[in-house]
């Protein structure tokens, strides 16, 4: 059981080392800047497409995998910026579809301002919904359904990992609560547990009682010294000194009597 939560414990090790790659990108595991891309169909007939991003402003050009029969496209940002689509390749009845500037330049980004959505519209109402998608963007790693799937399964797995080490954590200190120090049974432990059922008439007095007997049978400080620190008159702390040695003297001649009881069972 001690391993297992080790192991547990352990997990924490990949969970920081995913939650790192997360951070930083361009890892050999999962690539990419994050844009946070979605793309959901606009109208009943799939035929109109809304796209949309929450990376804030971006600088880019898309390329998206669509059925081949679909043909005839538009696209403009809600804002009424037209954008330029073209049919870049054709592949297996699939056809990548780009979309950027509008103006004579292939490949040309256009700004994406933060919270816009992108529509793309066919003109001959076939389904435009995506089977891929990238999203080239100024100065960063370019963006893929591909690599937003390994970033997602990424995450998953450290979230995965950050549970079992929190698990490994809690059943650790569980098992450490359970385990009592060894304690040796002495004569100054025997003192101590007597000292501790001493009570006074409230708990400050309690406390002093306490204190008393501490330094005089403990530290074998004597009774005059024991008494010094307490804020009471010399009439008083001789009182006080007089309740606690009495409670003290008949709860130890008790344990003294019941000891030499047991002690007889013995012979």
């Amino acid at each position: 059981m001690k391993k297992l939560r080790r192991l547990l414990i352990a997990m924490a090790v990949p969970f920081g080392g995913l939650i790192t790659l997360t951070q930083l990108g361009g890892s050999p595991i999962y690539k990419g800047f994050d844009t946070g891309f979605d793309a959901r169909p606009a109208d009943a007939a799939n035929s109109k497409l809304a796209i949309s991003t929450d990376s804030g402003d971006l600088q880019c050009w898309i390329k998206l995998q669509l059925p081949l029969r679909s043909q005839s496209f538009s696209a403009q940002l809600s804002g009424g910026t037209p954008l330029m689509v073209y049919q870049e390749s054709v592949h297996d009845g699939t056809q990548w579809v780009a979309i950027s500037a509008d103006g004579l330049k292939r490949e040309e980004k256009f700004h994406w301002p933060s919270g816009a959505t992108l529509y793309l519209t066919t003109a001959n109402g076939v389904s435009v919904v995506p089977d891929d998608w990238r999203v080239y963007l100024a100065g960063q790693a370019y963006d893929s359904r591909g690599r937003a799937m390994w970033r997602k399964i990424a995450s998953g797995f450290a979230f995965l990992f950050f549970c079992l080490s929190l698990t490994g954590g809690i059943l650790e200190g569980l098992a450490r609560a359970k385990v009592e120090p060894a304690v040796s049974f002495t004569h100054e432990r025997c003192l101590s547990e007597l000292i501790m059922g001493t009570e006074g008439a409230n708990p400050k007095e309690t406390e002093w009682m306490r204190s008393i007997l501490r330094k005089v049978l403990l530290e074998t400080v004597p009774v005059a010294d024991a008494l010094k620190p307490i804020p009471l008159g010399y009439v008083a702390k001789k009182k006080l000194w007089f309740a606690t040695q009495k409670q003290f003297r008949s709860r130890l001649e008790k344990l003294i009597t019941d000891l030499k009881i047991d002690l007889s069972y013995l012979q």
